[in-house]
């Protein structure tokens, strides 16, 4: 059992079981996702792509999972240029360069190992 990245759920990821989470295929990623949950972020707003994606990694294909894209641009990282590395949250598949990163991001600051409160922060 995995947890899907995107939504939170638990399912199979055993593929003789019959899977309903498929793991993004890089390799430091370890992230899990459910198909159509992975497919509407790949293509947000595009739900004939979606569709199609979704069918594909269903039947076994392969994905990169959002978080090795920046939503913005859609471009990859390059940690070589400081401007192009990303900023990722730990919590939802969100990935930005740092020339991309909105003024105002939501962090989740640890008040103490028992509480934790959200703000927002102004970059």
């Amino acid at each position: 059992m995995h947890q899907c990245f995107a939504c939170g759920e638990l399912g199979s990821s055993d593929r003789a079981l019959g899977a309903e989470v498929f793991p993004c295929i890089s390799a430091t990623c370890g992230h899990f996702y459910h198909p159509k949950c992975v497919s509407k972020l790949i293509h947000r707003g595009d739900e004939s792509q979606a569709q199609k994606l979704q069918e594909k990694i269903a039947a076994g294909e392969s994905f990169t999972c959002p978080v090795h894209k920046c939503l913005i641009c859609r471009q990859g990282e390059d940690k070589e240029i400081h401007e192009l590395q990303f900023a990722v949250c730990r919590r939802c598949p969100k990935a930005y360069h740092r020339k991309c990163l909105p003024v105002y991001v939501l962090v989740i600051c640890h008040i103490s190992h028992a509480s934790s409160k959200d703000m927002l922060v102004k970059i």
